[in-house]
C-alpha cells in the first residue's frame, strides 16, 4: 500500500498559522473550508506580503508525528497542493527539509493528487474536494476530520489512526 500524506491541515496547522497571522482568536466556523470567507478576499494578499516564512514557520499539527511514524513504515510520499503564494512551493520544501528532512525527495506539490490514485493508494487529507476526487480515481481516502471540513463532528483524530491501521492490514 502506497500512503499520500497532505501537509496542510494534515502535517502542517495552516489554520493555525492564519489565526496568528490575523489574531484570530474565534472558534473556526464549522464546515467553512473558504478561507476568504472567513478573513476576507484580501486574504492570499496578506498571505504572500507575509512571505516564506508563512509557510516555514507553521506549527505541526498534534497529529503529524504519529501519522509520518506510520507512514515511514511503508511507501509513502506527502502530497500538497500549491497555493497561488508564490511562496507556497518553497516555503512547503523548507518546512518539510526542517521538520522531516528525510521526506524531502517524496514530495509532490500538485493540485492533482488524485492523479496518483489507485486501488492500492491512501490518501490522508482534511480537503473534502481532495478526497472526493481521489476516491473517484479509484483510490482509498481517509478524512482528517477538521472544523473547516464535513467530518468535522468526528472531530476524534484516533480514528483516522485506528482506520489507517485497517487498511495497512
Amino acid at each position: 500500500m502506497r500512503i499520500f500524506l497532505d501537509m496542510d491541515g494534515v502535517l502542517t496547522d495552516f489554520v493555525g498559522a492564519l489565526c496568528k497571522l490575523y489574531n484570530y482568536d474565534d472558534a473556526w466556523p464549522l464546515g467553512e473550508y473558504d478561507i476568504a470567507k472567513v478573513f476576507g478576499p484580501t486574504v492570499w494578499d496578506r498571505i504572500t506580503e507575509a512571505g516564506e516564512d508563512f509557510w516555514i514557520n507553521m506549527e505541526k499539527t498534534p497529529e503529524a508525528d504519529e501519522l509520518m511514524s506510520i507512514a515511514q513504515r511503508h511507501d509513502y510520499y506527502i502530497a500538497t497542493s500549491p497555493t497561488l503564494d508564490p511562496y507556497s512551493a518553497s516555503g512547503k520544501m523548507h518546512w518539510i527539509t526542517m521538520n522531516y528532512p528525510k521526506a524531502l525527495r517524496r514530495l509532490i506539490i500538485t493540485p492533482a493528487k488524485h492523479l496518483h490514485a489507485r486501488n492500492d493508494t491512501l490518501l490522508i487529507d482534511d480537503s473534502d474536494d481532495q478526497l472526493l476526487k481521489w476516491r473517484e480515481a479509484g483510490g482509498i481516502a481517509l478524512p482528517m476530520p477538521r472544523p473547516w471540513n464535513s467530518y468535522w463532528k468526528d472531530i476524534e483524530p484516533m480514528r483516522v489512526f485506528r482506520k489507517m491501521q485497517e487498511v495497512l492490514r
